[in-house]
């Protein structure tokens, strides 16, 4: 009996072994046309892009594009984040778009964190607005509609688009490309056999290229060791920290970064890369006692957190923290979260918290800098900035003289077409009314 056990066992894992090995192997020749075809549309496409065959459209402010050439997460809303930062901290009015990835919606949107919710313009769009309120933030899956229809409903200095490498309708003055340091490009193919939507060459047209989820100097020279024997490009490096865990319920306290040390957490997301989320608590010495994983904008049911809950209750009855554990996700899953009925009638009671994360730059920082402020041409210097921005308040006046010289036009056009229409009225009025000096209407004729 115990022998017949053991086989199975060792057939099982030997079924396990096979399906981990030779399944995807077995994918990856099955799907070699499917790759061909897929790298023959990108490649025309783009080449249709660069003879200005497909046009392009520009918008009048700076517009600044942060994406990647895989599917999956790689820190693109973060970074996006750091712009916003970056460029209002310097007096510059900021806009964000993107195109609202798992709302229900369609069309442009701008997005109000009080009101609207992920359903209507997206987790990510959502989290942003909800973090970033001095920003228009909107969402519209065409990104040149999107961009002018912000313009029309606030003044801007530059738009930030979040995952549109690939979105080339519209013109930008700063494509960046963000890479995951643990899965690089070079070391992958494109789908569906990979994850690369664009081939290696694509990276070309990037005019920065941010590397995420390195750790430690180790990492981090042997990254750039095999990134010399495919591209002489110059990267930049940067890490995520963490700032806070706040609570979903104000009944309970934020935590701070530093008093998060050593904590126990059962952890969950549902994100565009997993177990990015979970290395980073670990890397901050956070204790993960266990983990849940959902697909990247997951909508939760109730019975998703009551699995949560369960596993919370067995291991908070442990005597053996120091402090209790907490339940901990991402700040975009508390997004989709916050708004949601069930959620605050049946968990709130649960120490449910968000981390919140910032950029760290680890290195590139002064080519970073000088690509950042070159994409205003030294509108450090003041008299720069105000010659820049009087030319803008021209633009703006002379659109709105415009706009008010065409609501005269119309006026007139309406009074003009009233005009008309009492002048006819009155004439049928006239038509029809008996002339008093006709003798006909009367019956009698004159001599």
């Amino acid at each position: 009996m115990a022998t017949n056990s053991t086989q199975r066992k060792k057939k099982s894992r030997a079924w396990k072994v096979l399906s981990e090995t030779i399944g995807p192997f077995l994918w990856r020749v099955a799907v070699v046309p499917i790759t061909a075809v897929y790298g023959m549309v990108v490649a025309l496409r783009n080449a249709l892009y660069n003879a200005r065959i497909f046009p392009k459209f520009r918008v009048p402010v700076k517009v600044v594009s942060v994406g990647n050439i895989s599917v999956g997460g790689t820190g693109k809303t973060p970074f996006a984040e750091f712009l916003l930062d970056y460029y209002t901290s310097k007096g510059l009015s900021t806009g964000y778009l993107s195109r609202g990835y798992g709302r229900k919606t369609t069309g442009f949107r701008v997005v109000n964190p009080d009101t609207d919710t992920y359903d209507e313009v997206g987790d990510e769009a959502l989290m942003v607005a909800g973090r970033h309120l001095k920003t228009l933030v909107a969402v519209c899956e065409d990104r040149v509609k999107g961009a002018r229809a912000m313009l029309a409903h606030r003044p801007l200095d530059c738009i930030i688009l979040d995952d549109a490498f690939q979105h080339r309708k519209i013109a930008r003055d700063l494509d960046i490309v963000m890479i995951d340091g643990q899965k690089p490009p070079w070391k992958d193919s494109l789908l569906p056999s990979g994850r690369l939507r664009e081939p290696l060459s694509a990276l070309e047209r990037a005019d920065l290229i941010v590397v995420t989820r390195l750790h430690g100097e180790k990492e981090l020279k042997t990254f750039q060791r095999e990134a010399k024997k495919v591209t002489e490009r110059e990267f930049v490096y940067v890490g995520y920290k963490i700032q806070y865990a706040r609570p979903f319920s104000p009944d309970y306290p934020d935590i701070p970064a530093d008093k998060l040390h050593r904590r126990s957490c059962i952890a969950f997301c549902g994100v565009g890369n997993n177990a990015q989320f979970e290395d980073f608590l670990r890397l901050s010495s956070i204790q993960v006692l266990q983990f849940y994983e959902f697909s990247d904008h997951f909508n939760y049911k109730p019975r998703n957190l009551k699995r949560i809950i369960r596993k919370y209750r067995r291991l908070s009855r442990q005597d053996i923290y120091i402090d209790p554990p907490i339940i901990v996700t991402t700040e975009k899953d508390y997004s989709r979260l916050k708004h949601v009925d069930w959620f605050w009638e049946e968990f709130a009671g649960y120490p449910f918290y968000y981390v919140s994360i910032h950029v760290e730059i680890l290195k590139g920082g002064t080519l970073l800098e000088r690509k950042l402020n070159g994409l205003f041409d030294g509108l450090k210097n003041d008299a720069v900035k105000d010659e820049w921005a009087a030319e803008a308040e021209a633009k703006r006046a002379k659109r709105k003289a415009d706009e008010a010289r065409f609501m005269e036009k119309l006026k007139a056009e309406q009074r003009a077409a009233s005009f008309k229409n009492d002048a006819e009225i009155f004439k049928d009025k006239l038509e029809s009314t008996p002339d008093p000096f006709d003798p006909k209407p009367f019956g009698k004729t004159l001599d």
